[in-house]
């Protein structure tokens, strides 16, 4: 998860909850086995996640979403 506070400002820890504006969502899935053929899996870095160096056969997906926080700064 990541924050968007009242001036814009993306962050991995929520500033204060009155701030918040937004929410990024992030869900990476992963196959359950490898597959040998595959040349892209590599996780990739996610927010204050860093990702992987070098192919692990893996298919990945990664979903996003922001969703909009309601009735915040009235």
């Amino acid at each position: 998860l990541a924050y968007q506070d009242k001036d814009g400002n993306w962050f991995d820890n929520p500033p204060v909850a009155e701030d918040i504006r937004a929410v990024r969502i992030n869900i990476l899935a992963r196959t359950s086995r490898k597959n040998p053929n595959w040349r892209l899996g590599i996780r990739p870095a996610i927010e204050d996640h860093a990702g992987a160096e070098g192919h692990d056969g893996y298919r990945r997906r990664l979903l996003t979403t922001v969703v909009k926080v309601r009735n915040m700064g009235l």
